[in-house]
C-alpha cells in the first residue's frame, strides 16, 4: 500500500495544490477540500498510473482507504491472471 498511497499523495500535491502537511493516510477528500469534480480528476488520474477504475471512493473515503482499494484490485487482478 506504501506506493499506492505515496503516488496519491504525489497527485494530490502535484496535480491539485494540496499542502503535503495536511495529508495524512486518515486524511479524506473533503478534509482536503477536493470538491466533486476534484475527486473524479483524482481517481482518473490514478486510474490511468495503476490501471485500477475506483469504484466506491467518496469524499468521505480515507487516502489509506483509497490505497488499500487500488492495491485489493491489482492482487485480484494479478491472482485471476494466474
Amino acid at each position: 500500500m506504501a506506493n499506492t498511497y505515496e503516488l496519491t499523495v504525489h497527485h494530490l500535491v502535484s496535480d491539485f495544490g494540496i499542502e503535503p502537511t495536511t495529508i495524512s493516510p486518515q486524511a479524506t477528500p473533503a478534509e482536503l477540500d477536493l470538491d466533486s469534480l476534484s475527486l473524479a480528476e483524482l481517481a482518473v488520474i490514478l486510474q490511468e498510473q495503476t490501471g485500477i477504475r475506483l469504484e466506491e471512493v467518496n469524499a468521505g473515503t480515507s487516502l489509506e482507504e483509497i490505497a488499500r482499494q487500488i492495491d485489493a484490485a491489482r492482487a485480484d487482478a494479478a491472482t485471476a491472471a494466474r
